[in-house]
């Protein structure tokens, strides 16, 4: 009888484990609904590669003062002597004037953040003409605090529109942003910045000029330089804007908000003429 009993409580204690195993197995699903709820990825541009990897940054070890020793093909960040950026100091404009003419047009707003600032980035078709002689237009990017300075004043944030000829050769057209009236173009620019670093943003229902960031007075600075980020290569002509733009103060916090500080130190200027046209 005491057998027949330990038996029954044993069968009994075996069907118990049982069926809290077969209880477990019924929450398997619940997992499945917790995957289905996790945040969508960050849209992309059609495509999701993008070479916004850094090894450079703008402090400590990988900051300016480094960049020249962090790679060899960086090597001219230490050793040009025809970089960027510069002082700008007003002089008696001059004649006959360089020519500065652009034909942008509107296209979709791409956004990319390119680890060490916001680009907004174009289409083919998108043509200036320095000179008279014919660049596309790449991208346009922001820097704070000013990378160039007016005689000596740097100004809240410069905007460089980045151009390359079909010869690889660089043009930028950069412009200075001060405080005050609210800027339309940067607010769809910064209202559609990507939710992750190292990716683009492609807003098609939203169409940018990039005329609309640039001012009606055309005249402006002009010398040979560099890129201002590594490699830091050289040939670079620059036209430099010296009439502003205003942004709001809480469009200028924002942008500081997101990158602190990406302006490269200014750089000897060693005997190159600037001309102011």
């Amino acid at each position: 009888m005491i057998r027949i009993l330990i038996l029954s409580l044993v069968c009994l204690t075996f069907a118990a484990g049982c069926g809290s195993k077969k209880k477990a197995k019924k929450k398997a699903p619940a997992k499945k609904e917790m995957k289905a709820e996790m945040p969508a990825e960050e849209p992309r541009a059609e495509n999701p590669e993008h070479p916004y990897q850094l090894v450079w940054s703008y402090e400590g070890s990988t900051g300016p003062k480094m960049w020249g020793d962090l790679k060899d093909e960086y090597s001219l960040c230490k050793s040009g002597k025809l970089q960027s950026p510069v002082n700008l100091k007003w002089a008696q404009p001059i004649s006959p004037k360089r020519t500065l003419e652009y034909d942008y047009k509107d296209t979709e707003l791409r956004v990319a953040d390119a680890g060490y600032t916001l680009q907004v980035k174009f289409p083919a078709g998108q043509r200036a003409y320095f000179n008279g002689k014919q660049f596309e237009l790449k991208h346009i990017e922001f820097k704070t605090s000013s990378e160039h300075q007016l005689s000596g004043n740097q100004l809240p944030i410069e905007a460089q529109f980045v151009h390359e000829n079909e010869l690889g050769q660089i043009a930028i057209l950069s412009v200075f942003l001060i405080e005050g009236q609210f800027n339309a173009f940067i607010e769809k620019v910064w209202s559609h910045v990507p939710g992750k670093k190292h990716t683009e943003r492609l807003v098609p229902a939203l169409l940018v000029n990039p005329k609309d960031l640039l001012p009606s007075v055309r005249t402006f600075y002009f010398y040979v330089g560099s890129l201002t980020t590594p490699p830091c290569s050289e040939g670079v002509r620059w036209y430099v804007l010296n009439t502003p733009l205003q942004m709001s103060r809480d469009q200028i916090v924002s942008f500081r908000k997101m990158f602190p500080n990406n302006s490269r130190p200014l750089q000897p200027l060693n005997s190159r003429n600037v001309m102011n046209y």
